[in-house]
């Protein structure tokens, strides 16, 4: 669906894909990575990397899965060694964690502009009240 009709000299962010009617772009995988030709979706850990987030900071408590491939507990306990099955079970799933992240605002930039304006308030705001 990402036919780039808004795209501009600025990347969009992270998207989350439950708003299929919203604008153009939206509803589709736009977080991907490239290695060797072949294109694979970026993990929620890598996602939440590339918005300031700490790993893991969407892994919450959710709906219980109906299953768990093995694969996927060894991946959590990568991160939660002593997580039980029954445990993992209980963690969010991908989707969730996605729309999470893609619904979220960067935490550098968040900063930022917090910063700049703490800034405007202790030192500019003070100058542009004496001066009147």
């Amino acid at each position: 669906k990402d036919h780039g009709a808004d795209a501009g000299d600025i990347s969009p962010t992270l998207r989350a894909m439950g708003h299929a009617g919203s604008h153009a772009n939206a509803g589709g995988q736009v977080a991907v990575a490239f290695r060797s030709m072949a294109v694979r979706r970026l993990t929620p850990r890598e996602a939440e990397r590339l918005q300031g987030f700490p790993d893991d900071w969407t892994l919450i408590s959710g709906q219980a899965r109906k299953r768990l491939e093995d694969d996927m507990l060894e991946y959590l306990r990568a991160s939660y060694p002593d997580l039980s099955r029954a445990e993992a079970e209980r963690l969010a799933k991908d989707g969730p964690r996605y729309k999470a992240i893609g619904n979220s605002m960067a935490v550098p930039v968040m900063r930022w502009i917090g910063e700049r304006i703490d800034l405007f308030e202790r030192e500019v705001r003070p100058m542009l009240e004496a001066a009147e």
